[in-house]
């Protein structure tokens, strides 16, 4: 399938907010909103946060959802969609989504988490270039929003170049297996990657640049996931693998229990090593503070020596 770029972001353009997980926080929503208007952007929003149905688990019905997204990417005037937050409820909308709509209406799509299945599946079904990076309530609407994340979201959705190394405010990083690893970047969430294995929506690692991320989860059960990609055998053909630091893992409330005495970066390491390819620990992306926008489906380069994580082509049009 051919890839599609979607046309780059500027000033004055229309940014639609969907909501295709659990509901939002109207307080840091406003926020976040706020600061999209300040950056010089047109910000509207979607049927759902108009009408919210009260099931604290997903924002609004699967079909109410599904309609916001089609209408969304249907809408000329709308020249970028981020989601509002992740939650849960992505997945339950991907089998009846118009991706052939999508794909005849390419613009740029951005979130994470949750979000993670709806970016995936997009690129997966149409080809189109998705986007790894903040929401609009989760990250735009925090307090002290990240000066940090704005700066490469601008980068990644307004910038005519290639973003080229994603450089690491934490300097946190560290080697899992040394090498040089090319090829298109995929991946998201852990637990939304693994959800999607064995459905047409899974995204397909073979000689890709997997990044992966996860929060607020035992490291017993991340050793669980990734357990699971291995018995899979998809992750094994991946030509190399970023790995974000993961946060609150354990969750506070489990930390000190015996099962989780040992640490996520010690699970991928053991996990992980084994596969041979080049490989990261301790990434910002995600679910941290600081989060740069890295698109989905187009080439990268990670030096795993050298820890140098690069996107390599342009990913805007």
């Amino acid at each position: 399938m051919d890839r599609i770029l979607p046309r780059r972001l500027a000033k004055g353009d229309l940014i639609q907010v969907i909501t295709p997980a659990s509901p939002v926080n109207f307080e840091r929503l406003s926020r976040g909103v706020g600061l999209l208007t300040q950056m010089g952007f047109r910000v509207r929003l979607g049927r759902v946060l108009r009408n919210l149905c009260g099931n604290p688990m997903i924002s609004a019905p699967d079909e109410e959802r599904r309609k916001e997204v089609e209408e969304a990417f249907a809408d000329s005037e709308v020249k970028c969609i981020i989601a509002s937050r992740g939650g849960y409820g992505t997945l339950r909308i991907l089998g009846d989504l118009d991706y052939s709509l999508i794909r005849d209406n390419p613009k740029i799509v951005v979130g994470y988490s949750d979000l993670t299945a709806l970016l995936n599946s997009i690129y997966r079904m149409t080809g189109l270039v998705t986007f790894h990076g903040p929401m609009v309530a989760t990250d735009f609407g925090a307090e002290q929003p990240s000066k940090y994340t704005l700066e490469w979201f601008k980068k990644a959705t307004m910038g005519e170049h290639p973003i080229g190394e994603v450089e690491q405010p934490s300097g946190y990083l560290r080697c899992v297996v040394k090498g040089v690893a090319r090829g298109p970047i995929v991946g998201g969430n852990l637990s939304l990657i693994t959800r999607m294995l064995g459905t047409p929506y899974q995204p397909e690692f073979e000689g890709k640049i997997v990044l992966l991320e996860e929060v607020d989860e035992d490291p017993y059960k991340v050793d669980g996931m990734l357990t699971h990609l291995l018995l899979n055998e998809s992750i094994k053909k991946a030509a190399g693998i970023v790995f974000s630091t993961c946060i609150n893992c354990p969750p506070p409330e489990r930390a000190g229990k015996p099962i989780n005495a040992i640490t996520v970066e010690e699970i991928v390491r053991e996990r992980l090593e084994r596969i041979g390819v080049p490989c990261v620990y301790g990434f910002n992306a995600g679910h941290n503070t600081d989060i740069p926008t890295i698109p989905l489906g187009v080439m990268g380069e990670l030096d795993s020596s050298s820890l140098v994580f690069k996107v390599t082509e342009t990913c805007t049009s």
